[in-house]
């Protein structure tokens, strides 16, 4: 019983562990092999051909695919005015301290007034900042999903060359 290695199995072991090799890269990230994308989209189609082609042989309704859209849209508007009140300067002294008091009083309505905007931008700030947060999340998971569903017909590839690789390396060793 000799164990001399023979160009069968020199070849197996060989086209073997390239198999291995190129399957574990496309199940794991198959970002990382050139041409990967083009062969999931070339592959998806024609699985989801072969897909409905099974559903309608068992009785199922063929999977259909929808695009979502979203619209959205922000109208903005303000104005504003400013205006210099003075006191006449010929008025009584009664005048000038009524107009005085009656100006601190406007001041502070239009501090209070302010203090209630700024409260206000504070909270509806939050509000939409909680909003945006919420729609980002959605986004990145409706794209990571999308990437994901674009790259498993290469990681089914890559499962099938990973158990052909084993195949045939076995096969290296099994053959005498």
């Amino acid at each position: 019983m000799g164990t001399e290695l023979t160009g069968t199995h020199a070849a197996l072991y060989v086209a073997g562990g390239a198999l291995e090799l190129v399957g574990i890269t496309l199940v794991a990230s198959p970002d990382l092999v050139p041409g990967a994308r083009r062969l999931s989209r070339w592959i998806a189609p024609r699985s989801r051909r072969f897909e409905n082609r099974l559903r309608s042989l068992v009785g199922l309704r063929p999977r259909t695919i929808g695009h979502p859209t979203e619209v959205t849209g922000t109208i903005a508007s303000g104005a504003s005015v400013s205006a210099v009140v003075s006191v006449d300067p010929g008025a009584s002294l009664e005048r000038k301290v009524d107009f005085l008091l009656r100006r601190t009083e406007e001041a502070q309505q239009a501090e209070n007034a302010l203090t209630e905007r700024v409260a206000s931008l504070e909270r509806e700030s939050q509000r939409r900042l909680d909003e945006l947060r919420e729609h980002m999340e959605e986004h990145v998971a409706t794209e990571l999903g999308a990437a994901l569903a674009e790259y498993r017909p290469a990681r089914v590839i890559g499962t099938f060359a990973v158990a052909v690789g084993l195949a045939l390396a076995t096969a290296g060793n099994l053959i005498t």
